[in-house]
């Protein structure tokens, strides 16, 4: 591959210096501050110049979902240890799982709140984002070797849902309700995780 020209590094870094602009107005004052007038302003770009690298402000939202799934699964795969039984694997998931939620709350609540004008995604489309087939592929590694077990009314897939269910609601919970006792919650909430996993494995978490 080819270096790339100066002038195409400096697209790329001023456009990374608007995401980066747009995900500090979410952080700071929500969602419905941002507009391309108001990033305009946050990067002393005139609007017009925005649209150089964003066609709008939806355009800017995609790229921050884009990122938001990255960085997810970046700390995914950083913490993963395939040499670990499958318990311990799906707590450290769940564990990852909270603190992506509790670093990027901003980038978190996006990735999961597409606006009427938004990309309209499948149902596979949006497991594939968060890995859902990896963990569906995890726990029936259990169940194959003996590590992991549940009723047999239950099939693998629906166990993955609601380990999703369960991990997406503390997440949203923390950053609403809860937000104003997150350490008592998190307290709670990483009880209730470590005994949801330890209950489907014959032997404990360590």
């Amino acid at each position: 591959m080819s270096p790339r020209k100066p002038s195409e590094k400096r697209y790329i870094r001023t456009r990374q210096a608007i995401i980066d602009a747009a995900r500090a107005i979410l952080l700071k004052d929500g969602i419905e501050s941002l507009s391309m007038r108001s990033l305009a302003e946050k990067v002393d770009y005139s609007p017009a110049a925005l649209y150089k690298y964003f066609d709008n402000k939806e355009k800017i939202l995609d790229a921050l979902r884009e990122e938001g799934w990255q960085r997810s699964a970046e700390m995914q795969a950083k913490a993963r240890n395939p040499q670990a039984h499958v318990i311990e694997q799906l707590y450290t998931s769940g564990v990852v799982y909270q603190e992506f939620a509790r670093q990027y709350p901003e980038l978190y609540q996006l990735m999961f709140n597409l606006s009427e004008s938004g990309p309209k995604q499948s149902l596979s489309e949006i497991t594939d984002a968060v890995n859902f087939n990896r963990l569906v592929n995890l726990i029936q590694q259990g169940v194959d070797n003996g590590e992991l077990h549940f009723a047999k009314s239950m099939s693998v897939e629906s166990l993955r849902w609601l380990a999703w269910f369960m991990s997406h609601g503390i997440a949203m919970l923390r950053m609403t309700l809860m937000r104003n006792c997150q350490e008592e919650f998190d307290q709670v909430s990483e009880q209730v995780l470590r005994d949801f996993i330890q209950s489907f494995g014959r032997e404990g978490l360590e």
